[in-house]
């Protein structure tokens, strides 16, 4: 552990409490555990609960998955204050006022579709429906607050929930008991169903490899162990199960939802429970997929990225760079004897200007002044590099019409 310059508690392997681009009402409701200073745990000081590995040493996987959910429940706790608390809240209170909404819990009438039936909707539906939208608005700008890093994928993890409901829906469309029965067309579901694995798949291989180059610039190392020890303190793999664990959230949560609705009997009111459970799951585990990078990464101007959009990036940048034209500078000045030129310029006056003479210095000044940079004298004499000829300054400027 080691404080770092800045004041903000870190550890060694990287992880690093960092000021992030918050408000400063957010950056005030931060735990105690910044205010004193007291440095973040490492994943080597962690063991597991128990040891699967006693029972058998094939289960190695299970003991660091363990021993990385401890780790992540540990520095939850340390890290999370109350703009994480409230963020939270107001995300279960958007979902929750969303799906105890009456026309969900009626199941809705299936013969009144698009704009009437948003008309029919009565009162207080339709006062709930409003208001969770403008929470999950809000939600969605105080994740982009406490994680900024990560505010486009913020923005993809919901849309990979908005694709399984919908995935879900068109499923059910002609197939009211899907997955029981199987009807009708269910293209549209799969694909709408792929996208959602497509979406979580960038995104956790963009920070699988943001988190490699991390490791390879921040902690480079001659030691090729250290590196690897590296490397293994900021091991994605807890991470990893938890993304996995989320998205099986997401889609039991999304088909429970809708198979409530679509049972026009209603004949499985536990379902409704079920996806009021997997739904409030499911806004907490965006916030720590969120979270956990941007613990690991800090703040500043890292962005998470995949290799091949890096690579693309930095083609483009570079081919806007060839493109774009370049600006010869070229002095005014030239010697009266041999015309070479010389750094000599005029000002928008028409004052004579001339490069600093004193070495390792590359200001300017006026004849008879002083250099902007070093405060030199400036001559009014300049020596030719070419002929040395020495001669007044504005003997190589040439005549100019004063039209």
């Amino acid at each position: 552990m080691r404080q770092s310059e800045t004041g903000n508690p870190s550890c060694s392997d990287g992880y690093t409490l960092s000021p992030m681009s918050e408000s400063s009402s957010a950056e005030a409701e931060q735990p105690a555990v910044q205010e004193k200073g007291v440095g973040l745990i490492r994943l080597s000081d962690v063991e597991p609960r128990f040891r699967t590995t006693d029972l058998h040493p094939s289960m190695q996987a299970v003991d660091n998955i363990q021993q990385e959910l401890i780790f992540h429940a540990r520095l939850l706790r340390m890290t999370w204050g109350i703009a994480h608390l409230r963020t939270l809240l107001i995300g279960l209170a958007a979902f929750l006022i969303g799906a105890l909404s009456p026309e969900t819990w009626s199941g809705g009438d299936a013969m009144v579709v698009g704009l009437p039936g948003i008309r029919s909707i009565d009162g207080s539906g339709f006062f709930m429906m409003i208001t969770s939208l403008g929470l999950w608005v809000w939600f969605m700008f105080e994740l982009w607050n406490l994680y900024p890093i990560m505010k486009g994928h913020s923005v993809s993890l919901v849309f990979a929930w908005i694709s399984v409901m919908m995935a879900m829906i068109l499923f059910h469309t002609e197939s009211p008991d899907f997955p029981f029965a199987l009807e009708g067309d269910m293209l549209g579901g799969i694909v709408t169903f792929l996208v959602m694995i497509f979406v979580i798949y960038i995104f956790w291989k963009a920070v699988q490899e943001t988190r490699d180059q991390h490791v390879e610039e921040t902690h480079a190392d001659p030691d090729k162990r250290k590196m690897e020890e590296a490397m293994k303190e900021h091991s994605l793999a807890g991470w990893t199960f938890i993304l996995v664990l989320w998205t099986i959230s997401i889609t039991l949560g999304s088909w429970s939802g809708v198979h409530y609705v679509a049972d026009r009997s209603l004949s499985m009111p536990m379902l409704m429970f079920v996806y009021v459970i997997f739904g409030c799951l499911s806004v907490f585990g965006l916030m720590h997929l969120l979270w956990f990078p941007q613990l690991m990464l800090g703040a500043g101007t890292t962005r998470v990225l995949s290799r091949r959009a890096r690579e693309a990036i930095a083609d483009l940048e570079a081919q806007k760079a060839s493109a774009a034209p370049r600006k010869v500078e070229t002095s005014e000045g030239k010697c009266p004897e041999c015309g070479a030129q010389a750094p000599i310029d005029r000002t928008a006056e028409g004052e004579p200007v001339i490069a600093c003479s004193k070495q390792g210095c590359e200001g300017k000044g006026k004849a008879n002044g002083k250099c902007e940079l070093c405060k030199a004298r400036i001559l009014n004499r300049h020596t030719c590099t070419e002929c040395g000829i020495n001669a007044p300054v504005l003997d190589y400027l040439e005549d100019s019409e004063a039209w």
